[in-house]
Parts: structure tokens; sequence; C-alpha cells
């Protein structure tokens, strides 16, 4: 170390007196770091980065607060959920919306406040905190929103409630089929009640008049995307399956200098125009990796099933609680994903694939045994959820090289929905133990908003193990410590964007993307490692998020 200082230059900004967690153990017992640009030039003892001050170095003293590198999510649909909140669609989530009356009287209220014929929109109900324990249904809206359309969309993203008047003009009737990959409610005698499943939900989703959603809002999505993640001590989002109008968005608020959190673009190929989006993908000659410093190509999204709330994740030998003959639904018919997924590899793109139900899993495996041959190379190809994993799955999961997006929080924030399935399926769901044992490289996701943004309540879980209200643990074995969870957070975040390079631990010539915490949450008692603060992040050496608790006065603008 000492060598190397002796010819490095003055350093921009110098952090000292604090407890560098570097995540790669290097150095040990790290105090201090030094930034040049927006890279990392040296890390270590405080005495050898104050070699590193010079005339025009700023100097900040961390008062012994930990640092990390930037924590990275590999699952989220960001950009969508912050437009809705910019839109003013109506949020229907816990904890401000306690119970399913609550909700509905929400909608009536937006009602008298619109004009006949005008939508009402909303989203993140879920009917698994609600005293009611039910989904919204159209005989719940229907009688307080006369000629106006409702469509609600479930937290999960996988069903959707509509009231009497949407089903009337997409054309909805208890005659309409259930569409390829999707279901539309029935009671029993046969009427629709409004709720929508999976692919059935765009049947009237389609008939929302876009809004007049232009480049001022687009950047405010994007800025207000980058401000939370940040507050919450992340430097780097995937973005899955984004819209047209999210890239857009991106690259505005970069172009503007808005966007300041890390985002990996996972552009969806579906079933339904799969040969044609992957025609466009190869006429614009991009591929994974391709973009700027803010805003890059990820891998391709493929979609093979359902949801747990929705009962409609595919699994094998029986369906959910009550309702064995339901193994839910697929998507792709497995000869065409196998070549879908083998061009986009010939093309260049990593591939994602969600899959939560077992025979859902098996069927991704199968087709990326088919589609990567006997030489995949460095493929990383990811299985996003990976809900219910039998140890035969695991040790295929490990075999072929396969990575695993999984979601640490939902078993905190959705567990209850694992029990749909039974308690032998439920212990194992979404794992962590098992996949550190079967040597299978895991990243941490929130699916936001799925559930919420802030990567503490994953790491928490992942310790702990209980369930949002009831405290219930769901599958002991399957805790991790919180260096696990951490790194599930950075290394393995990086390792998943095939950034490990640039990200995912402190060391010189890295980016400076890392955070200040008020507590080090590698002793921190598990109960509050959701409570932990981010005081600071820098993203690129930037300080993107200051706390007021920190005496730190602003830097001078770039």
């Amino acid at each position: 170390m000492l060598s190397l200082l002796a010819v490095l230059a003055a350093a921009d900004l110098v952090l000292v007196g604090g407890r560098v967690h570097t995540m790669d153990a290097r150095p040990a017992g790290a105090t201090a770091l030094a930034i040049s640009g927006e890279r990392i030039v040296a890390v270590g003892s405080d005495s050898e980065m104050r070699r590193l001050v010079g005339p025009g170095t700023r100097v900040l003293d961390l008062g012994g607060r930990a640092v990390l590198p930037g924590l990275i999510d590999t699952h989220t649909h960001a950009f969508d959920a912050m437009r809705s909140r910019v839109a003013g669609n109506l949020d229907l989530g816990i904890p401000d919306v306690p119970s399913l009356a609550a909700a509905a009287g929400i909608v009536t209220r937006r009602a008298r406040e619109v004009a006949a014929g005008a939508w009402i929109v909303g989203d993140r109900w879920d009917e698994s905190k609600w005293p009611e324990g039910r989904y919204i249904r159209r005989t719940d809206v229907d009688a307080g929103t006369e000629g106006r359309p409702v469509y609600l969309e479930h937290i999960s993203g996988h069903a959707a409630t509509v009231n009497g008047e949407a089903l009337r003009l997409a054309g909805l009737t208890r005659d309409t089929p259930d569409p390829v990959g999707g279901a539309l409610e029935r009671d029993a005698r046969g009427e629709l009640t409004g709720v929508l499943k999976d692919t059935a939900m765009s049947l009237v989703s389609v008939k929302i008049p876009v809004s007049a959603f232009g480049a001022r809002e687009r950047i405010a999505t994007a800025e207000r995307v980058s401000r939370e993640a940040a507050v919450v001590g992340l430097t780097t989002l995937h973005d899955s399956a984004p819209t047209a109008e999210a890239l857009r968005g991106y690259q505005e608020g970069e172009a503007a200098g808005k966007l300041k959190v890390r985002i990996l673009a996972n552009p969806l190929v579906a079933p339904e125009d799969a040969e044609q989006t992957l025609d466009r993908l190869e006429a614009m000659g991009v591929h994974t990796g391709h973009g700027s410093a803010h805003v890059r190509w990820g891998g391709v999204k493929f979609f093979t099933d359902g949801g747990m709330a929705a009962k409609t994740i595919a699994v094998t030998a029986h369906g959910p609680v009550g309702d064995d003959a339901n193994l839910g639904l697929t998507r792709w018919e497995e000869p065409r994903l196998a070549a879908a997924m083998k061009r986009a590899h010939d093309l260049g793109w990593q591939i994602t694939a969600h899959a939560i139900g077992d025979r859902a899993i098996g069927q991704v495996l199968d087709a990326l045994e088919s589609a990567l041959g006997p030489e995949p190379g460095d493929h990383r190809s990811r299985i996003v959820h990976c809900g219910i994993t039998t140890p035969a799955l695991l040790e295929r999961i490990h075999r072929l090289g396969v990575y695993v997006d999984h979601n640490p929080p939902f078993v905190y924030w959705i567990g209850a929905w694992f029990l749909n399935y039974g308690p032998e399926r439920a212990a194992m769901a979404y794992r962590g133990a098992s996949y550190e044992k079967a040597g299978i490289v895991a990243s941490g996701g929130s699916d936001f908003s799925v559930t919420a943004l802030s990567p503490w309540w994953g790491i928490a879980a992942a310790v702990e193990r209980k369930t949002y209200g009831t405290g219930v643990v769901y599958a002991p074995e399957e805790r991790v410590d919180v260096a696990t969870a951490l790194r599930w957070y950075t290394v393995n975040g990086a390792r998943a964007g095939f950034e490990e390079k640039e990200k995912g631990t402190l060391a010189a010539g890295k980016l400076a993307d890392l955070i200040v915490l008020d507590r080090d949450p590698l002793t921190t008692p598990s109960a509050e490692l959701a409570k932990v603060k981010v005081l600071a992040t820098f993203i690129g050496g930037e300080i993107v998020h200051q706390d007021a608790a920190l005496p730190w006065k602003p830097a001078a603008s770039r």
C-alpha cells in the first residue's frame, strides 16, 4: 500500500475515521478511503489516506460510522412504480390503506372527484394484510363508481380488479374465454367477479387512455426513482421489463442531470411477439452491457408463469390448498421458449426468466440447457424469483451455472402467500441458506413495488425469516448471517450484472459508489436491521443523499 501511495496524486475526496467494510476482506480493518473523480484510488488506514490529501482535497470525518459498497437491487419495476405516483394514481397499499373497506371508500371518493367516463386507476392493494382477507371485487366498487371505469392492480402485478363499467368497455362477459396464460375469475353462477389474472389483465388495461405524460413528467419520475433509491442506500437498480416510456425517461433524466442512480434495463421478450422483439434488438445492434454510465442494457426478460397471490404459478403434483387441480399457468411452449432463449444468447444477451413454481423452474432449466448448448461460456443466466425449489432443482441450477435473483423481503412482506401452497412447499419457498450450501450465486431483489424499495427489509428478513403481522418464522433453517445477506446485495449483485470489475466491493479502481450508515449492520441485533438508516450515499464520488445527522457542509457542485 505504501509504495502505491507514493506514486498517487492528491485525491479529490478523502473519508477518514470510519469502519470501512470493503466486502472483499482487503484490507482488513480499513478505516478510510480516497476518491478521485468517480473512482476509488485507495483504501486503508487514516494515516495512509491522509498522505493523499492535497490543497484541493476535501476531507470528511466519518465519526466511527460504518461504510459499505452501494447496494444493488437486481429486480425492480422502479420506473413504473414511481410513474404511478407521479401520475396521481391511487396508492392502496399498507399501511395507509388498512382494509378492503378503506380501499373501496378511497375509490368511491375519487369517483366523486372526476368526470363521468374518466378512468380511476390504482395499485398496491394486498388482501393478505387486510382483515377481510379477500380480493376486491367489482361488487365492492360498482355502486359508487357509476359511469367511471376502475382498474386496480394487485401489489403482485399478477392480478387486477375492475368494475362493471370497465368490463363493459372491454367487451368482457361471462362467455369470454380465458386468454392463454391468464384467467377471468368467475363466481359460483359463472358471472365475472371483476378479478383478472395475469394475461387477462391486458384485456382491460389496453383500454385505459394514455395520460399526457411528457418529458417533464418522465424526468420527474426518473428523478424520484433516483432520490428514493439513494435514501435507502441503493446505487444500482435493475429495472425488469421496462416500457419504452421508462427507457426514454431514464435517458432523459440522465441527460438532464437528474438521474444519479445506475440503471440496468432488462427488456421483455413476450411470447406473443418474441420474434419481432428479437428482430428489433438485433436491428438496434445492442446487447447486454451496452449503454452509458447510468443507463445500460442488462439481460432480456422472459415470463414463464404467474404469481403466488393469484395462484397462477406453475407447480407439479397438486395445486394450492383447496384447489388441487390448479397447476397454474405457463406462458410458453417449451420448444419456442428454448428457441427464443437461444437466439437471445447468440445475439449477446444475458437471459433472465421469471419462474416461481417448481414446474416453471424446471421448464426454464430445460430451455436453458437446450438453448445454451454444451459450451455456453460465462452466460450467468438468471432465474428471477425462483420461488419453490426442490433439492433436485437446486442441484441442477448449480450444475448449469445459473444465478438466482431471489427476493429476501418476500418472506416478511408476503410470506402469507407461501401457505397458499401448503406447509411443505412453504418450507421450500424463497430459500436462503440452501442457495449458499448448493454453491448458487444469489442476489437480492425487492420486486419493487411488490415490496418496499429499502433493501434493509430484505437483509433483515434473510437473517430472521419472520413474516409481516404474525411474526411467524418460515423455514428457520434457511436463515443466513448478516454478512451473507450483505453479499447478496453487493458482491453478488454486481456479478449478476457482469459488473464485478466496477462495483460490489470497495477497492482501488472501482466506482466510488458507497454508503455511510448510522450503525454497523454486522454488529446490529437482527431485530433492528430493518431500521438501519443511510446517512450518506455516494454515486461516482458525488454525494447524492445526505442526512441532516451528518455535520458535513455541502460540497461545491460539479
